[in-house]
């Protein structure tokens, strides 16, 4: 286990000065570094990188794709379970979830993956399964299949366009996201956190 703790706090928002000023108070502010705004690329992924775990603790979330994008770094993901983040993340299985506005439940998350090592190899490993699984590629490759095969039931018997099974496999085989992995997250003890969000 880890014995100290770094938190990061990527972007900016309203709340950013009452979160430092809070920071002093509690008498940690040397251990919460604010990063200001990040801009998408080498830089997001290299902190992705050096840092053990991503907390998104949204109280409104669409997909959440920096929950997609720290997958397909190997980084643990803990984030709220609203909006379609628990699509992505499998309470367990690749990522951990928590009540939104549930402070009590967000830290019992981040110390079960920071103490668990077994539990978070194993959230690493089936978290980059599913950030290859959606893919760019791989989820137009999809929505081209679902498109095409409402196409051909609509014609008329013996006059399809293609054999929706097959093209779909073939297609997912043959894409550019079919081979290699993406790197593992180098452990050092911090985490990453999108900022602007009340915990």
């Amino acid at each position: 286990p880890y014995t100290t703790l770094f938190r990061s706090l990527a972007g900016s928002g309203q709340q950013e000065v009452e979160l430092k000023s809070l920071a002093s108070a509690l008498g940690v502010q040397h251990k919460v570094h604010f990063l200001g705004p990040i801009s998408w690329g080498d830089a997001l992924f290299d902190l992705m990188r050096s840092s053990d775990i991503l907390i998104l603790p949204s109280h409104t979330e669409g997909l959440g794709l920096v929950l997609l994008e720290a997958m397909s770094q190997g980084l643990p993901v803990v984030a709220s379970d609203v909006g379609g983040i628990p699509e992505v993340v499998r309470d367990g299985v690749t990522g951990l979830l928590f009540p939104a506005g549930d402070a009590d439940a967000l830290a019992a998350a981040i110390s079960k993956l920071v103490n668990h090592d077994r539990l978070r190899i194993e959230v690493r490993k089936n978290a980059l399964e599913v950030a290859r699984d959606n893919t760019i590629d791989r989820q137009l490759c999809k929505m081209f299949v679902r498109l095409f095969a409402r196409l051909d039931a609509a014609k008329e018997p013996g006059q399809g366009i293609f054999s929706p099974a097959a093209s779909h496999n073939e297609a997912l085989e043959s894409g550019p996201a079919a081979g290699g992995t993406p790197n593992a997250a180098p452990v050092h003890r911090g985490a990453v956190e999108p900022l602007g969000m009340r915990t």
